[in-house]
């Protein structure tokens, strides 16, 4: 195997293995939800006392919105649990380190 189809199997098996959670079905209907709920009017923004005309412009800024909020939200939670694994298995922090200090040492031997 090449490099490139080695790392495509990896990223391929780090999809798969999240995908087929509980946690990834849970946070795609909830996406679903909120978009449904913000394109047919019922998740409204307001500013004071004002709200915007239903139209495209005003539909588009605020999915905009809550999609901005709802994927940091979202994206600190898959994040934060793959980092989590990383270092119950112990894969990212040894291999992290190991890169680091080959190319501190490369350098270091260097000059």
């Amino acid at each position: 195997m090449t490099r490139v189809t080695t790392v495509l199997a990896i990223a391929r098996a780090d999809f798969l293995e999240r995908i087929r959670g509980q946690s990834f079905l849970l946070t795609l209907g909830f996406a679903l939800y909120l978009g449904y709920l913000a394109t047919v009017g019922k998740l409204m923004l307001r500013v004071g006392h004002m709200r915007g005309i239903l139209n495209s412009a005003w539909v588009g800024g605020l999915l905009s919105l809550v999609a901005s909020a709802f994927i940091s939200l979202a994206g600190f939670y898959f994040v934060k649990n793959t980092i989590q694994r990383d270092r119950d298995t112990r894969v990212g922090h040894s291999r992290g380190h190991s890169d680091l200090e080959i190319h501190l040492r490369s350098w270091e031997n260097g000059k």
